[in-house]
């Protein structure tokens, strides 16, 4: 009997490090996984972030949380051929450190133009795989916006600013490479020109650019089908001017998140006048700002003739009270001095304190502690997958 009673004890003990044995390969298992995960060639990006998509007015995570994008713009040598000729270093403003301090603003997207014509030089790539890399481990949703200007490197100049055919090829090379990055947007093209409820979606007639290059208006709606063919399914932004006025001009796509820019109009104080840029659209569809400011020192009069040191703050806190009061995302123009930020060391914000003029361009006055002020009273109605560091 006692010789039964070893033997048996020795099985149980033996079924206990079976157990232990397992349990310690499967935490081995999922430890590695996490420490060498499958590559891809796209950008890494955090764990717990997940692929956004719209649910009625929202945007909504792989959770099911709502997420309101709050965050800045910043342009870059990746939009102006002029720095990026001139080799110009992307990381002067686009780096981590960068991208802490947006985040210590409670911020949580950049918007990031590139430029339609110079993306495929062999540097572009991987400079911007390694920015969109370090603002997604930041906690930054990246939106790619397409620029294509005289700035930007357009062979036609200025007033070509049009849905054309070589866009298509832009974003079915920038949507296949970044087709499993879950943290990116794609903006469709920044401000284009020319666009009536007949084009809008498919096109139709032709505009000639300064440089007398004839450029062909094909609509958004291919450039909408450029990404999906590709297999990539994040969110895209599209202008809302047309479809706001003409409510049977939709985007056919069910992950769409319609866009508008104001600067002047924020001085009329007048949700009314907000309302109706948004026009159908409003409370129906998921809004986004891609870029506004309370610009003192613009070099665009109508962007900074009516602001003074009285009335500044005043007018950015009421936009934000309108932008929050609709849950409408947006991107702030832009993290950079003297807009937001003083400097790119300390981070220090802008303000509109001391004696400034209206339009003086070498003015430090700037929205920036305004902007940093409310979003931390806000913080808890913008919902990140990522804690502040």
């Amino acid at each position: 009997m006692p010789h039964l009673v070893f033997r048996g004890a020795t099985l149980k003990l033996l079924g206990v490090l079976v157990v232990l044995l397992l349990v310690a390969a499967i935490v081995l298992t999922v430890f590695l996984t996490q420490q060498h995960p499958q590559g891809t060639g796209q950008p890494e990006v955090p764990a717990a972030s997940g692929l956004l998509s719209v649910q009625g007015t929202r945007l909504i995570d792989a959770q099911g949380h709502t997420v309101l994008l709050r965050g800045a713009q910043i342009a870059s040598p990746f939009n102006f051929l002029s720095g990026w000729q001139a080799k110009t270093d992307t990381a002067q403003w686009l780096n981590p450190k960068t991208f802490q301090a947006m985040r210590s603003w409670h911020m949580n997207a950049l918007r990031l133009p590139l430029s339609g014509w110079y993306y495929q030089e062999p540097r572009f790539l991987p400079t911007l795989d390694t920015v969109v890399q370090q603002a997604n481990q930041a906690g930054l949703y990246v939106v790619l916006a397409l620029f294509d200007n005289a700035k930007s490197g357009s062979p036609y100049g200025q007033g070509a600013d049009v849905p054309k055919a070589e866009n298509v090829t832009f974003w079915k090379f920038m949507a296949a490479h970044f087709a499993h990055s879950p943290m990116v947007l794609f903006d469709l093209l920044n401000e284009p020109t020319n666009l009536t409820p007949q084009n809008y979606l498919t096109g139709g007639g032709t505009v000639t650019g300064s440089r007398g290059k004839v450029a062909r208006i094909i609509g958004l709606q291919p450039l909408v089908d450029a990404i999906r063919s590709v297999g990539a399914r994040q969110i895209i932004i599209a202008p809302a001017s047309i479809p706001a006025q003409y409510p049977n001009v939709r985007i056919h796509d069910p992950n769409v998140l319609y866009t508008a820019h104001v600067y002047s109009s924020i001085a009329d104080y007048n949700p009314a006048v907000w309302d109706r840029d948004w026009g159908s659209l409003l409370g129906h569809y998921p809004l986004y700002y891609g870029e506004w400011a309370v610009l003192p020192n613009s070099l665009v009069p109508k962007q900074c003739e009516p602001y003074t040191p009285t009335n500044a703050t005043t007018l950015t806190k009421a936009f934000l009270d309108y932008m929050e009061q609709h849950q409408i995302s947006w991107t702030a123009w832009q993290f950079r001095p003297y807009y937001l930020v003083q400097d790119i060391t300390s981070y220090t914000p802008t303000t509109f304190e001391g004696d400034w003029k209206p339009c003086d361009t070498q003015s430090h006055a700037g929205m920036g502690l305004v902007v940093k002020q409310y979003l931390a009273e806000h913080a808890a109605n913008v919902v990140s997958t990522n804690p502040i560091p």
